[in-house]
C-alpha cells in the first residue's frame, strides 16, 4: 500500500514540478554575468593579444579564466569556483608567473596583475618588477591562506 501511494505521489508531483520549473525565472550563472560584463571592456589590440596568449599558455587552467586589461592592470577573472580554489592553493607561484609573463611579454619594467573570483571579488594582486614584487591579498583570502 505504501508503495502504491509513493508511486502515485511520484507520478503526480514530478510532472507538476517539471512544469513549474519552466515558469520560474532563474538568475544567470556567475560565469554568464561575468562574460557579459567583461565583453564591454575595450582593450588595445596588443592587450587583447597578450590576454589571449596568457590564457593559451595557462593550458587547461586558461580555459577557466578571462583576462582583461583595465587601466594598464592585467585582471584575471576566474570563471568557476574550482579554478579559484586551485589558485588559492598556489598563490605565490600563480601570481609570480602571471607577473613575469606580463613583464616579459610587454617589455615593461613594472606591472600589476590582479586575480578575481567569478563574482568579481578581488582575491589578490601582485605588483612589481622581475626582481622584486609585492603580493597583497584581500582580507577574505588572507584568512583562508594563513590557515
Amino acid at each position: 500500500m505504501e508503495r502504491i501511494a509513493l508511486y502515485i505521489v511520484l507520478l503526480i508531483v514530478l510532472p507538476c514540478a517539471a512544469l513549474s520549473e519552466d515558469s520560474v525565472k532563474w538568475d544567470e550563472a556567475p560565469r554568464d554575468k561575468l562574460v557579459k560584463l567583461l565583453e564591454g571592456i575595450k582593450q588595445t589590440t596588443q592587450e587583447d593579444v597578450i590576454a589571449k596568449e596568457y590564457a593559451a599558455v595557462s593550458g587547461e587552467f586558461g580555459e577557466r579564466m578571462i583576462v582583461k586589461f583595465i587601466n594598464g592592470v592585467m585582471g584575471i577573472y576566474l570563471t568557476d569556483s574550482a579554478a579559484a580554489s586551485s589558485v588559492v592553493q598556489y598563490i605565490q607561484l600563480t601570481a609570480r608567473s602571471a607577473l613575469d609573463f606580463l613583464l616579459l611579454r610587454t617589455g615593461s619594467y613594472k606591472g600589476t596583475v590582479e586575480f578575481y573570483t567569478p563574482n568579481r571579488i578581488k582575491m589578490f594582486a601582485i605588483s612589481g618588477t622581475l626582481l622584486s614584487a609585492e603580493l597583497t591579498m584581500s582580507d577574505l583570502f588572507r584568512n583562508h591562506y594563513e590557515r
